[in-house]
């Protein structure tokens, strides 16, 4: 690597190869970063350990937590995280945590870096980001690609974890130097929560899009197995996770051991946060719901309509589909890299957003990433979610077909006014190009460098 270079120090568990949001956002700081004449070390995951430097101003260190450090570290004596200082909970990459300490700190030796910057969650590698930070007496940047305590009912099993993550997480956004979020509405809390001293060195990040290429390539015949009619099959399309299909309420019989077993837990540990998250909105039975109600109704919507899944495919979906006789509308796509995701997006006549909800919560502040590329292929968005900030962005977009997440005739409604358009009285969707385009990453990320570069003095 050029030891001419500043050099800055990126802890995140995600990087490429990584195709989800988070390795996304990771590779598009380090692909900011390094046209400012930065050199880049990255402490990342990966499955076995190793040092590559698959360019000359990068150099990315990939950890196995059940491993040793690459070989090229082993015999540094860098300082390892103690056992008995406890990390922010619950975090599965605890250990993950506790080897990106000790190889940051030996990088952090042979490349002396200018700067730290770290991306969570895991919110445990901001911990160790802010110990490296004061141990080496550098600026601390914080990432956040969703909020931590403050604003997300995180499932902390016991009182003493929510403590410890509140405690941590007061203490990282007071050593940062700057801090950023992934949504304006998170900028706010965080402001709201701890005063001018925080909301002065928070910027909003989004995550973006990346710029579609025009025209867009064809859709691949894989991804309508089954062969449509002569005429156009209307396509309804989600893309990313799906949650909450295990989250079926308890027989009546057993409905009161439930009941029993949760104020024990309360008794005990607590009350769990867990309780306020609704992951119904996040599974597919509404929509599935509304789906089979049109198709059932409308002998033309059983024929032309095609709903695609694209990411994890589960087997209640394919159930579902053998009942109601729609396994050549009903089809799961698995996953699917970000290119051809973002390819059946351009081509599908309807999306389909959908977002967990929070009991009591009036403003959801949460934004999937996938809003972003929906709002790229500039098609009707079939918005299931509460208020907040994806659906207001959705709305200015001028893309928005809402409907209450947990409602099928509603939801029904909506997918037969995008079959139907233009349909009398309806009020026509007009997308909103200038609006949209401010979501591109390059438009997003050149906000980066003006606010690092006074860091790196």
């Amino acid at each position: 690597m050029d030891s001419t270079r500043p050099t800055i120090l990126f802890l995140t568990r995600y990087f490429t190869p990584s195709t989800a949001a988070a390795g996304l956002r990771a590779d598009r700081f380090v692909r900011t970063l390094r046209p400012m004449n930065l050199r880049v070390l990255v402490v990342t995951h990966g499955p076995q350990p190793v040092l590559e430097s698959p360019h000359p101003d990068l150099l990315v260190c990939r950890l196995d937590p059940d491993a040793p450090l690459p070989r090229q570290l082993a015999r540094d004596h860098a300082p390892h995280w103690p056992r008995c200082r406890l990390l922010p909970g619950p975090s599965p990459d605890a250990h993950f945590a506790r080897a990106a300490f000790h190889a940051a700190a030996a990088l952090a030796r042979r490349y002396p870096p200018r700067l730290i910057l770290a991306s969570a969650p895991p919110f445990s590698l901001l911990t160790v980001a802010r110990q490296l930070a004061q141990t080496l007496n550098l600026p601390l940047v914080l990432d956040f690609r969703d909020a931590w305590f403050t604003g997300m009912p995180w499932p902390y099993p016991h009182a003493l974890q929510r403590r410890l993550a509140q405690r941590h997480e007061r203490l990282c956004l007071r050593a940062a130097r700057l801090i950023l979020t992934a949504t304006d509405a998170h900028r706010r809390l965080l402001a709201d929560a701890f005063g001018q001293a925080v909301a002065a060195k928070t910027a909003a990040l989004r995550h973006g899009y990346q710029l579609p290429p025009d025209p867009p390539p064809p859709l691949p015949a894989a991804c309508l197995p089954s062969p449509p009619d002569r005429e156009k099959p209307f396509i309804i399309a989600h893309v990313g996770q799906l949650r909450g299909l295990d989250h079926q309420p308890p027989h009546p019989l057993i409905a009161p051991l439930h009941a029993l077993r949760r104020a024990l837990q309360r008794l005990l540990l607590g009350a769990s946060f867990l309780e306020n998250l609704r992951l119904d909105w996040l599974s597919p039975r509404y929509l599935l719901a509304a789906f089979a109600q049109l198709a059932d109704s409308h002998p033309n919507f059983r024929r032309r309509a095609r709903l695609l899944f694209v990411g994890q495919a589960f087997p209640d979906i394919d159930d579902f589909a053998r009942r109601r006789r729609l396994t050549h509308a009903i089809i799961q796509l698995g996953p699917q890299a970000p290119d051809l995701a973002q390819t059946i997006a351009h081509h599908a006549d309807l999306l389909v957003l959908m977002l967990y909800g929070i009991t009591g919560c009036p403003y959801h502040h949460c934004v999937p990433s996938k809003t972003y590329s929906y709002l790229a292929a500039q098609k009707p968005i079939l918005a299931l979610l509460p208020p907040g900030e994806a659906l207001d962005l959705a709305t200015r977009a001028g893309l928005a077909l809402p409907a209450p997440p947990d409602d099928p005739a509603a939801i029904a409604r909506q997918i037969l006014l995008a079959f139907s358009s233009p349909i009398p009285n309806s009020q026509p969707l007009i997308p909103n190009p200038d609006f949209i385009s401010s979501f591109s990453w390059p438009s997003q990320f050149a906000a980066l460098p003006p606010l690092l570069a006074p860091l790196l003095v």
